[in-house]
């Protein structure tokens, strides 16, 4: 195939998805490497892929805008003339956006669902084999040449957030304690989530074994139930032992302060 100058890759949401999709840019930007490479998410998590060094612009779509806004995004895009776009996400959104005309080529994620309907609906397992989420992204491209590097995922923070996250965390002094357990407990969908007295027992199981502390992780939506979840767990420990970010940090804040558990 000819190679293309200028790329776009979909994939709008959500955390972990986009996470998974750097190893394709990593391999888009190392199989072509004097190609424009865009990306386009949704601007809530726009900090998980606004500083990688693979890519040349970042498209954040901000859903308040409603179906104007991403008309308007299409309009923007049309006008950057792309000649290859890969959806990896392959919704109504990105289906509307693909449908750009004068596009070279168009080539979507395969997320085998047959096999995954077939296995959740029916509990029929006719999957032939495990693809990786991160490996079925870069096959999507297999007929560019584009071929897994064999080094993961990654995440680009901005010096920025790094220093000032540190500046946070010196505050705790985190040099008291032997280890720091830390808790991701919210989920966008309840059917992905670990019960919650299930993190309150690891938590007060951690904090009673260990001489160490706990971080609890979440988003603003998530403030009510972070709170009777950290009381749950300072019930068997001192207040300085649990450490409640949840609404307090940016994404990529959120991903700087795991570095320290």
């Amino acid at each position: 195939m000819e190679s293309p100058s200028k790329t776009l890759v979909i994939r709008f949401s959500s955390i972990g998805d986009i996470v998974l999709s750097t190893p394709l840019l990593r391999a888009l930007r190392s199989r072509f490497p004097k190609s424009q490479i865009d990306f386009l998410v949704r601007k809530d998590y726009a900090d998980l892929i606004r500083n990688n060094p693979n890519i040349n612009l970042t498209y954040e779509f901000d859903t308040t805008a409603g179906f104007a806004g991403l008309r308007q995004m299409k309009r923007t895009l049309r006008s950057e003339g792309y000649d290859l776009i890969v959806d990896l996400h392959n919704s109504i959104r990105s289906r509307y956006i693909r449908s750009i005309r004068g596009v070279r080529e168009i080539v979507v994620v395969d997320k085998r669902i047959p096999e995954r309907t077939l296995l959740v609906k029916f509990k029929k397992n006719t999957y032939k084999e495990i693809v990786p989420v991160a490996e079925r992204y870069i096959e999507t491209l297999k007929g560019y040449g584009v071929a897994p590097d064999g080094k993961g995922v990654e995440l680009h923070l901005p010096d920025e957030v790094l220093f000032g996250v540190a500046s946070r965390v010196a505050k705790l002094r985190l040099n008291r304690f032997e280890r720091v357990l830390g808790l991701c407990p919210f989920a966008r969908h309840a059917t992905k989530e670990w019960p919650a007295e299930r993190f309150a027992g690891i938590g007060r199981r951690f904090l009673e074994e260990m001489a160490g502390a706990v971080m609890i992780f979440g988003g603003r939506v998530d403030v009510a139930r972070s709170t009777t979840l950290s009381a749950a767990i300072r019930s068997h420990a001192g207040d300085d032992r649990v450490i409640d970010w949840t609404g307090e940090l940016s994404l990529a804040e959120s991903a700087a302060a795991l570095q320290y558990c």
